[in-house]
């Protein structure tokens, strides 16, 4: 090999380093992009022998856990702060008796909007106590489109909800009431192929009115039609046409008739309705009259209400959460004033992550809403479930995320339905463990 020869080889071996160079520094700098879906993220070559970051979870004043039961490796028990530790009782006894009706509620934000968490609650329960039926579904609903437990459409009808509407009155139902523009109409059916959820039976219709209506609704080929009744009050109509695959409500237009949902279920077993609204803290179920909360109760029955919320209220920076504990206790007592014979349970915070130097770590004022909820469940006497600790704790959600298939989505917050049933078969089965104690109590 002559001179020349040697030296363009080496100018060609200096020019492919400095590439490299160039372009591993410029993947080292360059932050996480995408495009066209295609995520592309910061390459750090010093990540594995970097050494293992600290945990920047804020430091809390725990409140001394309380607790019934004692649970096996792998659960996170369920806290009980009543003063007679039989927070869970009222719901406990309810599913000792397969041959009634039991109804549970889960009242949430997007955490639990469309059913992702509470399908498989629902599906584990039924299939443990009898039971079938997707329960209470509103009018309208912005989640129709993508939840798995029933087929829903509707046009011609506007929705007034407590995050979006100033005052007003008639909330009910999970927060929201509805009204035609016009001829409104709902079509609701069921899942084929499933046979919880293929049959809609023991229809309800719920509504309130002041001056009453014929609400017309189609099923199994027949026309037939509902005479609301004037009270002012919250009514269920009770359709007697049976059992169908699919029903459409044709709803008239009136100035003082407010118009709710309607459920499907058994006539035994249990029932679980989703009552899930996006930005919602909590707080705003407060715009919901105590008469409203009581009248609702009379027509569902409920033997637990579950309170998930606090991802709309906790920020990086947050600092102080008294305003929110003291408006949570006062909530919990109108619930418990309106719905005397349900068990009350929070459902805590799960983990959420955000990007700090370019990587995704649980948020760090986590602890301080975990603790807050323990708070206002200690005030209140109700049940505590820390989901934060039952989903794996601190950056539970990155594993999550990275799962395959993915059980959260890439905002690090919301769960996608795999993810819900993984958490869901979780706090049941904790659920469970209590509900086995408690009748091995009751039979000592």
């Amino acid at each position: 090999m002559d001179v020349n020869q040697e030296k363009s080889y080496l100018n060609h071996v200096v020019i492919l380093i400095s590439c490299v160079l160039v372009l591993s520094v410029a993947a080292f700098l360059i932050p996480d992009f995408t495009v066209y879906g295609y995520e592309f993220k910061k390459v750090d070559f010093l990540k594995d022998v970097k050494p293992k970051k600290k945990s920047e979870l804020a430091k809390v004043k725990s409140i001394a856990k309380e607790f019934v039961d004692k649970c096996p490796p792998g659960y996170t028990c369920i806290e009980d702060y009543s003063k007679d530790k039989k927070a869970l009782n009222a719901i406990f006894e309810a599913l000792s008796d397969k041959n009634k009706l039991t109804r549970m509620a889960f009242f949430g934000d997007s955490f639990i909007d469309g059913d992702i968490f509470t399908a498989e609650v629902r599906k584990i329960l039924q299939e443990k106590f009898g039971g079938s039926g997707v329960g209470f579904v509103p009018i309208a609903s912005e989640t129709a489109g993508f939840r798995q437990t029933i087929r829903h459409s509707f046009s011609g009808i506007d929705s007034y909800n407590i995050i979006e509407t100033k005052g007003g009155e008639g909330f009910a139902a999970g927060g929201y009431y509805f009204k035609p523009n016009g001829q409104g109409n709902v079509t609701y059916s069921g899942i084929a192929g499933n046979n919880k959820l293929q049959t809609l039976q023991n229809i309800q219709f719920f509504y309130s009115t002041n001056s009453g209506s014929n609400v017309l609704y189609r099923m199994n080929g027949e026309s037939r039609s509902i005479s609301t009744s004037p009270s002012g009050q919250i009514q269920s109509a009770k359709l007697v046409a049976g059992s169908t695959n699919s029903i459409t409500f044709s709803l008239p237009s009136s100035k003082d008739t407010k118009y709710y949902g309607a459920s499907f279920e058994d006539s035994k077993g249990v029932i679980v309705d989703n009552f899930g609204m996006k930005s919602n803290s909590g707080i705003a179920l407060s715009k919901i009259s105590a008469q409203n909360w009581s009248q609702f109760n009379k027509l569902r029955d409920y033997k637990l209400i579950v309170l998930q919320f606090g991802l709309n209220v906790l920020g990086p920076k947050t600092t102080k959460l008294d305003w929110y504990i003291k408006s949570m206790v006062e909530l919990i007592a109108r619930i418990k004033q309106a719905c005397p014979e349900a068990s009350i349970l929070i459902l805590g915070i799960p983990d959420r992550s955000v990007k700090k130097d370019g990587e995704y770590q649980t948020m760090p004022t986590i602890p301080l809403m975990i603790e807050a909820q323990r708070e206002i469940a200690k005030k209140s006497g109700v049940a505590f479930w820390d989901l934060f600790s039952g989903m794996g704790g601190e950056n539970s959600m990155i594993s999550f995320v990275n799962n395959k298939p993915a059980l959260a989505n890439k905002d690090y917050t919301h769960l996608t339905f795999a993810g819900g049933e993984k958490l869901a078969s979780i706090f049941t089965k904790t659920f469970l463990h209590h509900f086995s104690n408690h009748v091995k109590r009751k039979n000592q």
